[in-house]
């Protein structure tokens, strides 16, 4: 988690000089920032001067100099000291010591800069990984905050930590003031002013929240008493005590989000968004208690006392008083528990209400409202520029169709697609028929086996998982989302994920006869897609400073197409998601380019399917039986991904849920225990070529050599 500037540096000296006077008011203004809640005391340590802002510092004369030469304008030495240390002027971090809980994101590359430039290291330095750690200091008794970071990754993430875990780590005054603390690391969207930077304080409640609220201007407005928002998320702050539980505002709220809050009374409350599109995980004592949470898993795994760490449910708050989870969302159309226990794995499916009553042409109406709706909270609420993944497939292709008719600009309009090699792959060529249509820009990324070789173990390692189907579409994703990040400033990107699962869209679903059954399947894959394909898109661009926006996985969008009729959702003369097509067959750009008759198509098939084959040949070693079977293939490449994850993640095994597919298709398709079949066996099997193979003076394979 990146520092918050002030907290590591001051100005001291004797001489009180204009200069001086302004750029020491301005640090501690944001020192105070960082100070603790109910206490005026700012807590810093005050290092020398930088004297090459003094005027007549030899660097502020030449400085005067080239300007002089160059006719520009000369800077006072506090916008001088400003523009030479962007970190003051626009701090990635923000933190406060204080009773609270965190929510962060993944990101360090500003703090590994800046991490580089703190003079006291070895006081900043520690074992533990992505905490915030508050280190003591001798000079003045006062409480220096230093960022604890190993410096294995440049993109590490924070969390919250209870102060049970840190208590030793600080004086025991010191302790009794800061049971708690919370950082983040703010994305800004919408609302761009520094005014906007969490934690945000309301009425004695602090809020740090992940994630986009859409409805927040509606909900001012509901609530007169609601004014002088500084940015969306802070009608959770604002409209909190409108409402008579925590549930029920979240039940208000139209977005993606996932918060920790802090009352005013010291109480931590935590929530998710109904979809889970906002990745959440928390973490347990001995005791069972929750003690922390963050937005990835690999922030919580090496705080000293965390036991176990879980998926915080979606749809679901939390509150420490009770210690309980309950649950507030009624997307699904099913009679939920008041109180559930939270749980990583596929939960039975509780009794769900009869489908709405509705013709046909009925369904295919709401589905095109909705879906627009959908599309249109997500691009207008944004101060970003915004780009479109375009596959070419049926629902990334109707977002951008739709996009195009809501933005009056479309000249800012950007679409992205993937492809492998050097050959053209259809996916890129439909995007590229259908960018045309529109009149928009148009970047096709091309990717080799090389790119994939080198971003295979940081896909693996950002997503946490060793789930080989998920590892395969991630790598394209994250190759895209790095390209985006370094060459476009494009922050926002929409994509299509959960048409598939909404509407039925496949191949499985091809074979199902039984309406009840099938819509049994849909809302059980929507429930889990927090664990796939919606896990997958956020890591992938999150890891790059972006935020990805999935239109498609709307709550009211969900809510309303879960509860219809099976018979408009199944798929008809073997075409899946026809409601979804028919809903759109009005729009001549999609027809003109017959996008709505193609068939569906996996990311990583679509951008060029050959580079699969290649990696699983990448994984298998020569030597064993039946190396060139695809059978033996995957298992190799499914063995290596578990293995590696358990080196990277012990312990943490329960995180990945398996893949299961339903009854009806006859067969279980696991995540590596699925594929595997025989883990132990190919254990032996490996052992004794490796000792084969070092008898013969061969090296090892270069993955097995590896993961040892």
């Amino acid at each position: 988690m990146a520092p918050s500037d002030s907290g590591f540096t001051s100005f001291g000296g004797n001489q009180r000089k204009p200069w001086y006077d302004q750029l020491q008011s301005e640090l501690d203004r944001r020192d105070k920032q960082c100070g603790l809640l109910g206490n005026k005391e700012v807590y810093h340590t005050p290092v020398d001067p930088f004297e090459k802002y003094n005027p007549k510092s030899k660097y502020m004369r030449r400085y005067e100099e080239e300007q002089r030469k160059k006719g520009a304008d000369i800077k006072d030495p506090y916008q001088k000291f400003l523009s030479d240390n962007p970190f003051y002027k626009e701090p990635p971090r923000n933190i406060k010591f204080c009773k609270g809980a965190a929510i962060v994101r993944s990101g360090m590359d500003k703090a590994k800069r800046y991490y580089t430039d703190v003079r006291n290291k070895e006081q900043c330095a520690s074992k533990m990984h992505g905490v915030w750690d508050p280190v003591s200091t001798h000079r003045r008794n006062k409480l220096q905050r230093g960022v604890c970071w190993t410096g294995q990754d440049d993109r590490e993430c924070g969390i919250l930590v209870s102060g049970d875990v840190v208590r030793n780590q600080v004086s025991s005054a010191q302790a009794e003031k800061n049971v708690h603390f919370m950082g983040t690391h703010r994305l800004a969207i919408t609302n761009l002013d520094p005014v906007g930077n969490q934690p945000l304080e309301y009425a004695g409640h602090t809020l740090i929240c992940n994630g986009q609220v859409y409805n927040y201007q509606q909900l001012a407005q509901q609530h007169t008493r609601v004014s002088g928002l500084r940015t969306d998320v802070d009608i959770i702050l604002k409209a909190l005590d409108r409402f008579e539980t925590l549930a029920d505002l979240c039940r208000a709220l139209d977005g993606d989000f996932a918060f920790v809050l802090l009352d005013r009374d010291g109480g931590v409350r935590i929530a998710r968004d109904p979809v889970g599109v906002r990745p959440l995980f928390y973490g347990l004592d001995e005791r069972d208690r929750v003690t922390c949470a963050g937005s990835e898993a690999k922030a919580l795994q090496r705080i000293p006392g965390v036991q176990t760490i879980k998926v915080f449910p979606p749809g679901h708050v939390f509150d420490e008083r009770t210690g309980a989870f309950h649950s507030y969302t009624d997307v699904y159309g099913c009679s939920e528990a008041a109180a559930q226990p939270p749980c990583s794995e596929p939960v039975a499916q509780p009794p769900c209400s009869e489908p709405v009553a509705q013709s046909y042409a009925e369904a295919v109406a709401r589905v095109r409202s909705l879906v627009r709706g959908a599309v249109e909270k997500r691009v207008g609420n944004s101060d970003r520029p915004v780009g479109f993944l375009c596959s070419g497939g049926i629902d990334s292709s109707i977002v951008l169709a739709l996009a195009c008719e809501l933005l009056e600009d479309r000249s800012k309009v950007h679409v992205f697609s993937m492809e492998y090699g050097e050959g053209s792959s259809e996916d890129a060529f439909y995007a590229s028929l259908l960018a045309r249509e529109f009149g928009v820009s148009h970047t096709r990324v091309r990717f080799s086996f090389d790119d994939v070789r080198s971003c295979i173990y940081k896909v693996a390692r950002q997503i946490e998982s060793y789930d080989p189907n998920t590892i395969r579409a991630s790598v394209p994703m994250y190759l895209l989302a790095k390209y985006i990040r370094e060459h476009t400033d494009c922050t926002v990107i929409l994509s299509g994920e959960g048409a598939d699962e909404l509407f039925m869209g496949y191949n499985l679903f091809l074979r199902s006869t039984d309406g009840q059954l099938a819509n049994a399947e849909s809302r059980r894959l929507i429930r889990n897609i927090h664990m796939f394909d919606g896990l997958r898109a956020d890591r992938c661009f999150n890891a790059h400073g972006l935020e990805v926006r999935m239109p498609f996985l709307d709550r009211d969008l969900v809510r309303e197409v879960l509860s219809m009729d099976a018979s408009h959702k199944m798929p008809c003369n073997r075409i899946e998601k026809a409601l979804l097509r028919d809903a759109f067959r009005h729009l001549p750009e999609l027809g003109r380019t017959r996008i709505l008759d193609r068939g569906k198509e996996r990311f990583s098939d679509g951008c060029g399917y050959s580079y699969v084959p290649a990696l699983l040949s990448h994984w298998t070693p020569t030597h064993v039986p039946h190396a060139g079977a695809l059978e033996t293939k995957e298992a190799y490449e499914a063995w290596v991904y578990q293995q590696w994850f358990d080196k990277t993640y012990p312990g943490l095994r329960h995180l990945v849920v398996r893949r299961e597919l339903p009854a009806w298709c006859g067969k279980s398709q696991g995540t590596v225990q699925g594929i595997l079949g025989m883990s132990d066996e190919l254990k032996h099997r490996r052992g004794r070529a490796r000792h084969a193979r070092q008898d013969n003076g061969l090296d090892m394979h270069p993955l097995q050599a590896h993961v040892l």
